[in-house]
């Protein structure tokens, strides 16, 4: 039976290291060139295939004189394992967006929910928020049966992320959606510079207006949730 390539490197690495030729040599009677090449093929493999074991394995057909010269040989006899290449980054708007999608699980909100992250001029995150009452609030569930009610009541992320930070702190905020007219004023009177957003808010688009007027740039980006959580 053929040995498998990381038995076959397993064995070589103990008798390389104690010079045992003719166990070697006895190894590589049981092993065909074409797992062999599997395994000289294999990055971490190449330190351990040393000029004295090539001249055991070669035979009168295949006369090398390197090492780079067998790999070449069978470089397209064989499946030489691929390096896979890292995904690329997300931009910070992407991250952003990204970790307040994070936050808008913890809103209660059953309808809509609302994450927001802040961000410094140098990217750093000030802070995380989402849409909801305040901490410990007691109310009637039948609230949820009355959007318009639910509406007057509940606090909005960009709410809590105005309240919770100084103002001219933030630079940059991250939104899972576009913000309303009011908080879109908010977040101008709070000196916010920057605003991204994964979705518009298809019930008000009065926000374009507001932050054009006061020089906010806004975008919205779109992620891929697999991707990028």
């Amino acid at each position: 039976m053929l040995l498998t390539v990381r038995r076959l490197e397993s064995r070589i690495v103990k008798i390389s290291k104690r010079c045992y030729f003719l166990q070697l040599r006895v190894l590589l009677t049981k092993v065909d060139l074409l797992n062999l090449g599997i395994l000289i093929c294999r990055k971490d493999a190449l330190e351990l295939l040393t000029m004295e074991i090539l001249n055991i394995i070669m035979c009168d057909e295949i006369k090398l004189k390197s090492l780079e010269s067998f790999r070449s040989f069978y470089a397209d006899k064989i499946p030489c394992q691929e390096i896979e290449k890292p995904k690329a980054r997300p931009t910070w708007p992407e991250y952003g967006i990204a970790l307040a999608q994070v936050a808008a699980s913890r809103s209660e909100d059953i309808h809509t929910k609302v994450g927001a992250v802040a961000f410094d001029v140098n990217w750093n995150t000030i802070g995380t928020f989402y849409n909801g009452f305040l901490p410990k609030q007691k109310f009637d569930p039948l609230i949820w049966q009355d959007r318009d009610k639910k509406n007057k009541h509940i606090i909005h992320a960009e709410n809590w992320l105005v309240s919770k930070t100084k103002s001219g702190q933030v630079h940059s905020v991250c939104l899972t959606i576009s913000p309303c007219c009011r908080c879109a004023v908010l977040l101008a009177a709070h000196q916010v510079k920057e605003v991204y957003f994964g979705e518009e808010y298809h019930r008000e688009q009065e926000f374009k207006e507001i932050f054009d007027f006061y020089g906010i740039l806004w975008e919205k980006v779109k992620i891929d949730k697999d991707e990028v959580v």
